[in-house]
């Protein structure tokens, strides 16, 4: 028994955290400036971290990177030498460095072991142990943008669905910009968390390149993602609640990104004018958009409707947990033929597909494929689905009606916003009745309204805080109408609208589905 083991069993709280799954990427702070010492001290703190995780096949994995020298700067003769030097001189370091303390420059970080190495907290324990001190300059920045990029791969051991964390310990400051390599990390879904150990004092602020660079590494400046000790010494107390953080998955808002956050609903034209033959391409056109997500039960999810003058859920958001089996499903869509109403397969999406949501949950996109005119209105429809907290005031019989929008439904039944005022019979008129700036009532899905229609108020059903937002992209071929798709799309029009005059164009169009919905999951996020 060795390190962390021995001490926290003497203490009995070794038990991992329960139900904790995480992929896990510890970066070693291996510069001169660390010293022998308190890089064994660094090890110690991470094998008791790794106990406490309960690393397991089915729980937490973890791997080790250490950050690897290119050569260490002449700067390094300034205040830090004095204080920083003798201190490490008493501790048993090895002193301030020297212009000749160099290692071979243009070198990686070594990736010490990965995380499908070692599945029990014995292992990893072991392993820590065996990791050597490597000295020179901390390149932390370089050695962070490495780990994000090659570290969590499926090669290396990452499972699906699991969050990618990475621990980077900090002796001091960093000796390069760490902000980019940051910003990379969140780009890969990667949550980064800062441990600083020792930082600068406020006569050494002046050789600090960036004096927030915690704020701008870290997954989110929010504190969470950032524990400071003051020292190597006396560190058990910090690794329970530093392994708590880690398994905290609510908190782990990195872990999402466009490729795996996002509900991608496919609406497509199964009209006569398509024809078999591109139908077929239409379909390859969708899957060629689901290859770059991520689909699991815990990530993206994929639907997809048909529709003519009927609509048919082919799929829905949960039927199908993996990328594999929701590729064979749209590959088993069979060809309606029919006639073109795209208005009532809109509302029919926004009901059957599309649940209310809460800050955090995926993002909702509908992606329209269709070739020609719709026999219906599709501009209202649009609107309903895209529009979750438009209310509007307008006369309409005795009352004011004060409405949210979307407007979703109980049996036949308006869901208005509670409290509202609402007369004892509601006369409902159409939009030529309603101010502009009042609910379009032609818009409410299911009900066909005409001038002076009445709808019981005992069918009202009161419902608040719907969140069904939903961002449409419209895509058209041949003879689909510019002026309809760009109803239907969301705003900006011209970014989430798409033409081509023949089937086998889209194939020149998924890729900008693609960056597009990863452009407005990140414009969401802000």
């Amino acid at each position: 028994m060795s390190l962390g083991q021995n001490e926290c069993r003497h203490r009995g709280d070794c038990a991992g955290v329960v139900d904790c799954k995480a992929e896990i990427a510890f970066l070693l702070d291996g510069s001169s400036n660390i010293g022998q010492r308190r890089f064994n001290l660094q090890k110690n703190f991470i094998a008791k971290v790794a106990v406490m995780l309960g690393i397991g096949t089915e729980g937490p994995h973890m791997g080790v990177v250490q950050a690897r020298a290119d050569k260490v700067p002449l700067r390094w003769s300034h205040g830090r030498k004095t204080r920083r030097g003798r201190h490490r001189k008493k501790m048993g370091g090895p002193g301030p460095r020297h212009p000749s303390d160099r290692t071979a420059p243009g070198e990686q970080p070594k990736t010490e072991f990965y995380l499908k190495n070692f599945t029990s907290a014995k292992d990893v324990v072991f392993a820590v142990k065996e990791i050597s001190f490597r000295g020179g300059n901390s390149n932390i920045g370089k050695a962070v943008k490495h780990t994000a990029q090659s570290f969590f791969t499926n090669a290396n051991g990452v499972r699906k669905g699991i969050p990618k964390v990475m621990v980077v310990f900090i002796d001091g400051w960093p000796s390069d910009n760490i902000e980019e390599a940051g910003m990379i990390a969140r780009e890969y879904g990667i949550n980064v968390f800062i441990v600083s150990v020792a930082p600068p004092a406020p006569e050494e602020l002046g050789m600090v390149q960036d004096v927030a660079f915690i704020d701008k590494a870290v997954c989110k400046n929010n504190s969470f993602f950032s524990f400071h000790m003051q020292n190597w010494f006396g560190t058990a107390k910090f690794a329970k609640p530093l392994a708590q953080k880690l398994c905290t998955h609510e908190q782990l808002f990195c872990s999402k990104t466009c490729y795996n956050s996002v509900n991608i609903a496919f609406l497509i034209d199964g009209s006569s004018s398509v024809g078999d033959q591109n139908f077929r391409l239409m379909l390859e056109f969708m899957s060629n958009i689901v290859r770059s997500f991520e689909v699991s039960d815990v990530g993206a999810k994929v639907a997809a409707i048909q529709f003519t003058y009927d609509q048919r859920l082919e799929f829905s958001l949960n039927d199908y947990p993996n990328k594999d089996d929701v590729l064979k499903a749209i590959y088993n869509i069979r060809y309606m033929s029919g006639g073109t109403a795209t208005g009532d397969a809109i509302n029919f999406a926004v009901r059957n597909v599309f649940q209310p949501t809460k800050d955090g949950h995926n993002k909702n996109f509908l992606v329209i494929i269709t070739d020609g005119q719709s026999y219906d209105d599709v501009r209202g429809p649009a609107i309903t689905a895209q529009r979750s907290d438009i209310s509007g005031t307008g006369k309409i019989g005795t009352g004011i009606i004060r409405v949210r929008v979307p407007v979703r439904f109980c049996g036949t039944s308006v869901w208005h916003t509670c409290g509202t005022r609402v007369p004892p019979v509601c006369p409902l008129g159409t939009t030529r009745t309603v101010p502009e700036t009042a609910l379009k009532f032609s818009a409410v899905p299911g009900i066909v309204l005409k001038p002076h229609s009445y709808l019981p108020c005992s069918s009202v059903c009161c419902r608040e805080d719907m969140n069904i937002r939903v961002t449409v992209y419209s895509v058209g071929v041949a003879w689909a109408p510019l002026e309809d798709l760009k109803d239907m799309a969301s705003e900006p029009k011209n970014s989430h609208t798409f033409f081509t005059r023949e089937f086998p164009g889209l194939e020149q169009i998924y890729s900008s589905i693609i960056r597009g919905i990863c452009r407005d999951y990140l414009d969401s996020q802000k």
